[in-house]
């Protein structure tokens, strides 16, 4: 799993009625399938480096899509969990 390889201590949970990861008991990050696409919350605040990349799939402040006819961005959503645990621990 992308995010257990990315932040090894997250464990699966449920959260607001959604799949959820949590970190060290709280809620972490969490995802929704809806008919057209996979829903990601929270964001993350990102770099120059992933803003064109995030700009494509964010569609609020605190929410990215990922359309089901696209593949998933794997890379993308590891990198994004990856500052999801930096920004949280300062």
């Amino acid at each position: 799993m992308v995010i257990g390889r990315a932040v090894p201590g997250a464990e699966e949970a449920i959260s607001y009625d959604m799949p959820a990861m949590k970190l060290n008991g709280k809620f972490f990050v969490g995802f929704a399938a809806w008919k057209k696409h996979i829903a990601m919350y929270p964001v993350p605040k990102v770099g120059e480096d992933l803003v064109e990349r995030v700009a494509g799939h964010q569609t609020g402040k605190g929410t990215l899509q990922f359309p089901l006819k696209e593949p998933m961005p794997l890379d993308l959503i590891e990198k994004l969990v990856k500052l999801l645990e930096v920004q949280r621990a300062s």
